[in-house]
């Protein structure tokens, strides 16, 4: 990437909505997903430092981190990594919705969350196509069945070869 691409990414800034999802319905483990009517928002600026700072509204507020080990910033920087882009600082404020810890995929949805962030960020830089984003949320969750859903809605069959 060019100077002039990396000053252009600075004061970028993204709002993404990631719904919940459930997974291993019925018979369908480690398989089929399903989107549901309960989302996160995230808002991301792309800073000119090299610290990440994270504000969190909601579930897991207190508890979650809120500098570069947030799951939110780690899928950002594996995507910025993936497409070989230099990472900026970013100022991100999550409003957590989803609950954690109650099997409705807020890791998954965290993950999309990044991903979406960093393409939203990285639009018109780099090309970025539907595969490619299952893959890196797939990498990063370790299995589709969550992230599918998160990143497509509705009903997913998703499985790995």
């Amino acid at each position: 990437m060019r100077l002039d691409e990396v000053n252009s990414i600075i004061g970028r800034k993204v709002v993404v909505k990631v719904p919940a999802t459930s997974a291993n319905l019925g018979p369908g483990f480690d398989t089929l997903g399903m989107a549901l009517s309960y989302y996160d928002e995230l808002e991301v600026e792309a800073v000119d430092t090299t610290d990440s700072v994270v504000e969190v509204i909601g579930e897991g507020a207190g508890d979650v981190p809120t500098g570069d080990d947030n799951l939110v910033v780690k899928s950002i920087a594996y995507t910025f990594a993936h497409y070989r882009q230099p990472m900026p600082g970013l100022r991100l404020k999550a409003k957590n919705y989803i609950p954690h810890g109650r099997g409705m995929g807020s890791s998954g949805a965290a993950v999309v969350s990044g991903i979406m962030a960093a393409k939203g960020l990285l639009d018109g830089l780099v090309e970025m196509s539907a595969n490619d984003l299952l893959q890196i949320a797939t990498e990063l969750e370790g299995h589709p069945d969550n992230v599918a859903p998160a990143l497509f809605g509705g009903l997913t069959i998703a499985w790995q070869d």
